[in-house]
């Protein structure tokens, strides 16, 4: 909604203001108002004539307050006032929070401006504002809540980063808040400049918050005991292992959360990370900041020169398990390489699109670093350990969700549309008639999940050990040929693959098909087609 809200909310006070918030064309009271008919009744006529006409829906104080006082400010908010705009930003934060929200994303258009949500995987319209608003909300985020790099002052010109961590701004349970801008090309505005910006803002969370061993953390993650049984040999080895996903999808958590348990476990060796910048505490473990005494910059090979400095400053510091967050410059792939050769046990994340494929990854990293043959390198022995592959999937809520076979023909096809049913139907290990009875599919929702038809987020997950067999066919005839021998080793669990392991979770009635190919990809046995 672009409209002009000075006019339209006209004759409404400010202090009531709070009370009323204007969303997908439903305008929606909170009954804490009062009985000032008048005011609402010229309202509702602006309302009508500005094209807005369905009925108000009226709702209790504290049920208002919950799920519409943050975007009734949003809407309304007197952009003027400094104060008024940073608690509409700081509330902002905090209703993604409740809302169990890992991004918000503000998109300012020029003559308005979008706000949205990803909610278990999903993004959500959450409401449009002014796009005065939208830009002083983004402003307030660079130039009041955060520690921005490189500029002292928001401009959308240019590409940003920062992150908050400033505890009056943030929910308890959130550690920090990652920024990112992008200057946006408008097709059509009255700007000068013909510039917008969009701001995605990385909630940094614990939303599983498992405690206790590697075995109960993981499992409450969603991960198979043969994926756990390989994981918990990695922790017991030198070389790197390497956990791999899309943005977005729990590596980070995961990598947290393998942390903790080893250093519960084996408390008697010394945990180092080196993080751009640390994104969750982790108790007993040394967290080195990239750049802490270097100065800040954006230039990418220096700042992988800074990482690499980071990781060999660890070296130096008498560790035995070092945590890399991310290896995305050249010079870090390399410094962690040699971190390995030293037989240190080191654990990292990267961006890849399955297990083989950090290897892919690693190659060419390492050959952007000068190395003339990086799969060489990678194949010495006690080197590269183990390869981790996850994608995160939002899973049914079990109160609403609909199981397929209790459908009549024409639900059953609203529900599964014909290409998507020929490819469950073509699948090895399903298709069968009993498969497709007990598949279900996603709700219209209930209480149990607000409405959504979703409950909790699960991981879909491959979990590599890296043997000499597989190490001897990967260095003599690549990396395809290593994944074929992994495929058919016998004794580590049906689901191999993370596709074969959502399959298997769309079989129990876990994961609706839908969501799953919208999430991760074709469904399909091929393991070329599902990475």
């Amino acid at each position: 909604m672009s409209q002009d809200y000075s006019s339209i909310f006209a004759g409404i006070p400010k202090d009531q203001r709070k009370f009323l918030a204007l969303i997908d064309g439903t305008l929606h009271i909170s009954k804490a108002m009062g009985s000032d008919m008048s005011r609402l009744s010229d309202l509702l006529a602006r309302l009508r004539k500005s094209g807005i006409g369905g009925p108000p829906v009226y709702h209790e104080p504290a049920a208002f307050e919950r799920d519409f006082l943050s975007r009734s400010i949003l809407a309304l908010a007197d952009v003027t006032d400094d104060n008024k705009v940073q608690a509409a930003a700081k509330d902002l934060i905090a209703t993604a929070f409740r809302k169990g929200a890992s991004d918000i994303h503000i998109t300012e258009l020029g003559n308005y401006a979008s706000v949205k949500m990803r909610i278990k995987g999903l993004l959500t319209e959450i409401e449009e504002l002014e796009a005065e608003v939208g830009e002083r909300l983004i402003k307030v985020y660079f130039d009041s809540f955060a520690t921005t790099k490189g500029l002292t002052t928001f401009t959308n010109l240019v590409r940003m980063d920062s992150r908050i961590i400033r505890r009056d701004v943030l929910p308890q349970a959130v550690h920090s808040v990652r920024l990112h801008s992008e200057p946006i090309q408008l097709p059509s505005s009255e700007r000068n400049d013909g510039m917008g910006s969009f701001l995605a803002m990385r909630l940094l969370y614990d939303t599983i918050k498992a405690e206790g061993s590697l075995e109960e953390r993981l499992g409450k993650l969603g991960f198979l005991a043969h994926q756990m049984k390989t994981i918990r040999n990695l922790t017991h080895r030198g070389g790197i292992s390497i956990i791999s996903g899309p943005t977005g999808h729990g590596k980070s958590t995961v990598l947290k959360h393998i942390m903790e348990s080893m250093i519960r476990d084996i408390p008697t060796r010394a945990y180092f990370s080196v993080e751009d910048p640390p994104e969750y505490p982790i108790r007993g473990m040394a967290q080195i900041l990239v750049n802490t005494n270097k100065g800040e910059t954006s230039d990418f090979g220096v700042r992988g020169q800074l990482y690499t400095d980071a990781i060999a400053g660890s070296l130096r510091s008498d560790p035995d398990v070092i945590m890399i967050g991310e290896i995305r410059y050249p010079q870090a792939a390399l410094a962690a390489i040699y971190a390995a050769q030293t037989g240190h046990s080191v654990w990292a994340t990267v961006h890849a699109n399955d297990g083989f494929g950090i290897v892919t990854r690693l190659e060419s990293l390492l050959r952007d670093a000068g190395v003339s043959n990086p799969l060489e390198m990678l194949c010495q022995s006690n080197v590269l350990t183990g390869l981790c592959h996850q994608r995160l999937v939002a899973t049914l809520c079990p109160a609403c969700k609909k199981q397929y076979g209790g459908m009549d023909k024409d639900e059953q096809l609203a529900a599964v549309h014909e290409e998507l049913y020929d490819k469950l139907a073509a699948l090895k290990g399903f298709g069968s008639q009993k498969d497709f009875d007990t598949m279900c599919v996603r709700g219209s929702g209930c209480e149990d999940c607000s409405g959504s038809g979703l409950s909790t987020m699960t991981v879909v997950a491959e979990a590599i050990e890296i043997t000499p067999e597989v190490l001897s066919v990967m260095k003599r005839k690549g990396t395809d040929e290593a994944r074929k021998i992994w495929l058919t080793k016998p004794g580590a669990g049906a689901s191999r693959t993370y596709m074969e392991h959502a399959i298997q979770l769309i079989r129990e009635g876990v994961l609706d098909p839908n969501i799953v190919e919208d999430r991760i990809g074709t469904l399909s046995n091929s393991y070329a087609e599902s990475a």
